[in-house]
């Protein structure tokens, strides 16, 4: 009797009474019976003694496999992989001409501005603290050139206050309508359904919102707040942290004591999977989250300020903390800046080797 081996890459989920198996690698969803999950089980234990019409139907599926699969070198987790090969776009593209592709590319964004969502800034509740208006001239003490040499994350801060004019430029520059309206789009009788902002992001759809942790800043109340992009100002969210705190949401890390202020990046899912509703468009996500942390930098650095960021957060806590409801809103990244030592090696680890 030939010898059938289970594909590797699947798992199965219940739901709604159903047993749904998940193809990821080939994104297929079948709803078996239980006759067909036990043959499977019977198949993942090594003892079938006979094959029958059940083991053909899954062998047809690419369920069973008449060949043993390859065994990937992987050294992450399950869950990883899963994603990793989950998010791969495996559709061909069937175009034949370019023509063709762009035929379809406007039909798409027809379709995908019906559900579009109503308002693409996102407003929050609670007391308004209006910003200075940002001064783009700090923008043009040092070349380029001097900024990326002097981009370096640091870890030791030392408390100093920064300005209420550098926090208003460092928010505006990084995540502020830092070009106003998309006039491209309008002049051309587009819809503007994206905005445009110093950082690329798929779709224009910026899905993630900063979240400002004021520690130490001329005139501004040490709290919590949300940097309204619409208005640019922050709405309070909740009261102080101290450094204790910032330690424990970034999972014990002391690199962001003394910090002046810090900036939480949240991803607002809702903004950009009704565009994008493959699961790949998590990817687009995580990237945004990375274009913004850079800019955010060179911005920081051209400002003078130092700064130190992390992806090493406590996701639960903080989503408590921002009073965010935990799934369709994710905090991804801490960006933290101030004044300190500009020194990648915190003071902690040499004084451990004395």
């Amino acid at each position: 009797m030939p010898k059938l081996h289970l594909n590797t890459d699947l798992f199965f989920l219940l739901k709604d009474q159903d047993i749904i198996l998940w193809d990821y690698k080939n994104h297929q969803q079948f709803t078996l019976s239980l006759a067909y999950f036990e043959r499977l089980v019977t198949h993942s234990r090594g003892n079938v003694e006979e094959l029958n019409e059940i083991d053909q139907s899954l062998l047809n599926e690419g369920i069973l496999l008449s060949e043993a699969p390859p065994v990937p070198i992987w050294q992450w987790d399950k869950l990883s992989y899963i994603f990793h090969i989950g998010t791969r776009n495996v559709v061909e593209d069937s175009h034949e001409t370019i023509e063709d592709w762009v035929a379809q590319y406007v039909s798409d964004c027809e379709t995908a501005v019906q559900i579009m969502p109503p308002k693409m800034l996102i407003r929050r509740e609670g007391a308004f603290s209006s910003l200075p208006t940002p001064d783009l001239s700090y923008l043009n003490q040092h070349s380029f050139l001097d900024i990326l040499k002097g981009r370096q994350t640091i870890r030791n801060f030392n408390g100093s206050p920064v300005s209420r004019e550098i926090l208003s430029t460092l928010l505006f520059v990084t995540f502020g309508l830092f070009h106003g309206p998309w006039a491209e789009l309008s002049d051309a009788g587009l819809r503007e359904v994206g905005m445009r902002k110093t950082s690329a992001s798929g779709g224009g759809l910026h899905p993630n919102e900063a979240y400002v942790s004021i520690h130490n800043v001329e005139g501004v109340k040490p709290g919590i707040y949300h940097y309204d992009v619409e208005r640019h100002a922050l709405v309070l969210i909740n009261d102080a942290i101290n450094d204790d705190n910032i330690s424990a949401l970034c999972m014990g890390q002391p690199f962001g004591r003394g910090i002046a202020f810090g900036v939480f990046l949240v991803a607002y899912f809702g903004k950009i999977w009704w565009k994008y509703p493959h699961s790949r468009g998590y990817r687009v996500v995580l990237l945004d989250a990375g274009h913004l942390s850079q800019t955010f930098q060179l911005v920081a650095s051209s400002l003078g300020v130092l700064t130190w960021m992390t992806a090493n957060i406590h996701d639960v806590n903080v989503s408590s903390l921002l009073k965010l409801e935990g799934v369709h809103q994710s905090p991804l990244h801490f960006l933290g800046t101030g004044y300190g030592e500009k020194s990648g090696i915190y003071s902690g680890v040499k004084d451990y080797f004395k």
